[in-house]
């Protein structure tokens, strides 16, 4: 008696479920090891700061602002630099570690099916090159390189606004020093951060400060580039690990002699309709209401997207043929919001 299909299902979603998992936790570690680059790069700046003299002579000054600019332009480079060491280690032993999960779970998705013999086609050369090569793929693999160094380079630049403003208009390093760390952390109380200034502001009123930030430090104080770039940052460790998860996913469905095709399925976390919900639910390729080729599984479509991309298991007396790869189909997108958020995938 051949086994059922839920029986030959339990592997993948065994290994779904572990995929997800390590994909978790090695985000949550590149979201530390990035806060931590931070505070790193917070300290050598108000370390600095604080060792500054209190009320330096105009020659002093102008010396000390020429070497806090040279100090946040190397930091800012180093923070940029490890920013992308965290992240590209990260990607790779998300990449490597799932891989490794599903080529263990068609292994024994084939042996329930008493195909064992079919089990080496598994472990591919093209799979085992994919994982360093995994930086080289289209839009969402190049993501984090070439956002996290501008990200770094521009709240550098912002430290450097505010620092150059504050002192200039006779804010004691020390009192700069504290109020300045909690701000390159990313810290979301501006008027907490002004109050340290001892200064009034309206946080109400960001473009006109934007404005004013050229010649009044107060307004400097409420433009925290440093809270965008980690906020970025984090969206980026998160998005890309997720990413790396599942692109390691469908190099192995494209392998996996048991997948026919790929289900594209919304998150629990799923709440407001975005182009997912589009990729969930269109018979793109005549397949089946989100349902793809191997070969045309769509990239994830926006950051922190947790979808899952799942295998459609083949009848047994399938294995062996081509697997299916028809052409796309003109389709009917829906109207209104939704609409443009689906033009996003149409083409």
């Amino acid at each position: 008696m051949p086994p059922r299909r839920s029986e030959i299902l339990s592997p993948y979603r065994r290994a779904q479920i572990r995929a997800r998992a390590l994909s978790g936790r090695l985000a949550a570690s590149s979201i530390r090891d990035m806060r931590d680059a931070l505070e790193d790069y917070a300290d050598a700046i108000t370390r600095r700061l604080a060792s500054l003299p209190r009320n330096p002579s105009q020659a002093q000054l102008q010396r000390i602002l020429g070497e806090l600019e040279q100090l946040i332009r190397f930091q800012s480079a180093q923070l940029s630099e490890e920013l992308l060491q965290v992240m590209g280690a990260r990607r790779t032993e998300a990449f490597e570690g799932v891989l490794e999960l599903w080529q263990e779970a068609g292994e024994r998705a084939l042996v329930l099916a008493g195909r064992s013999g079919l089990a080496a086609g598994l472990v591919s050369p093209a799979n085992i090159r994919m994982a360093g090569a995994y930086e080289t793929l289209g839009g969402a693999a190049r993501t984090w390189k070439t956002l996290l160094p501008q990200y770094a380079l521009r709240g550098g630049a912002e430290v450097d606004a505010i620092m150059r403003g504050s002192l200039l208009q006779g804010v004691s390093p020390d009192k700069l020093a504290r109020a300045l760390r909690r701000y390159v952390t990313g810290s979301r109380q501006f008027e907490a951060v002004a109050r340290e200034f001892g200064l009034e502001v309206d946080i109400q009123d960001l473009r006109s400060l934007a404005r004013q930030a050229l010649h009044d430090p107060r307004a400097r104080t409420l433009l925290n580039v440093s809270q965008t770039m980690r906020h970025n940052s984090e969206r980026i460790a998160f998005s890309e690990v997720f990413n790396a998860r599942k692109e390691a996913e469908v190099q192995q469905y494209q392998d996996d002699p048991m997948v026919e095709a790929v289900g594209w399925r919304l998150s629990p976390a799923h709440s407001d309709f975005d182009e997912c919900d589009v990729l969930a639910t269109q018979d793109l390729y005549g397949l089946g209401p989100g349902i793809y080729p191997v070969t045309g599984v769509p990239l994830p479509p926006h950051p922190w997207d947790q979808c899952e991309q799942v295998p459609v298991v083949r009848p047994f007396r399938e294995f062996g043929q081509p697997k299916p790869s028809p052409p796309r189909r003109q389709v009917n997108l829906p109207k209104g919001r939704a609409g443009q958020q689906a033009e996003a995938i149409k083409s």
